[in-house]
C-alpha cells in the first residue's frame, strides 16, 4: 500500500497539473475537505492569479481525484483508511 499524504493548499496551488497528476498516482493522497473549501473561497476570481482562482482550482481538485486522490472530512476519516 501507497504512504498516505495529506495535500495542503499550498501544495495544491504550487504544483503543474503533471506533476500533481504524478504525485497523486505515487501516493495516496487524501484531499481534506477543508482543501475544497479554501479553494471555493479564494480570493482571486477576476483570474488575474489563475493559481488562485476558485474555479481553475476547483478544476484541479477535480483531476486530482479522477487521478486517484481520496476526498476527507478529516482526521476521522484517516483513521478508516
Amino acid at each position: 500500500m501507497a504512504k498516505l499524504l495529506a495535500i495542503d493548499k499550498c501544495r495544491f496551488q504550487g504544483e503543474g497539473k503533471s506533476a500533481l497528476i504524478t504525485f497523486v498516482g505515487e501516493y495516496q493522497v487524501l484531499l481534506p475537505h477543508a482543501l475544497a473549501i479554501e479553494c471555493l473561497m479564494s480570493d482571486d476570481c477576476s483570474g488575474r492569479k489563475q493559481t488562485k482562482n476558485p474555479i481553475y482550482l476547483l478544476h484541479r481538485l477535480e483531476d486530482a481525484v479522477k487521478a486517484g486522490a481520496c476526498l476527507g472530512n478529516g482526521f476521522p476519516v484517516w483513521h478508516q483508511m
